[in-house]
């Protein structure tokens, strides 16, 4: 089974910008194994929900996912990311 963990979660407050944390994952898929994949974001919308964005590449005219996943795993990642988010964001008010 896949444990996944987040890492690294840096919380962004720039005037325009709707990036408010980037982070990476740790994919372990056993005791000697894992898969880091870096570069995901959280991205606040304009009615002010939250979504995480894969990491992407900007192409010639458009941004590429470099990464995606789907299903249950694609659920869990986000689960993961948005729940690290809300607790760092916790722990930075609490300072």
């Amino acid at each position: 089974m896949t444990k996944i963990s987040v890492d690294g979660m840096k919380l962004i407050n720039k005037p325009g910008n709707n990036v408010r944390a980037v982070c990476d994952l740790i994919l372990r898929v056993d005791e000697t194994s894992a898969l880091r994949l870096c570069g995901y974001r959280v991205i606040e919308s304009d009615s002010g929900s939250l979504w995480v964005s894969t990491p992407a590449r900007h192409g010639a005219q458009r941004w590429f996912d470099v990464i995606a996943a789907s299903g249950p795993l694609r659920k869990e990642i986000h689960t993961a990311v948005l729940e690290a988010y809300e607790r760092a964001g916790k722990i930075q008010g609490a300072k």
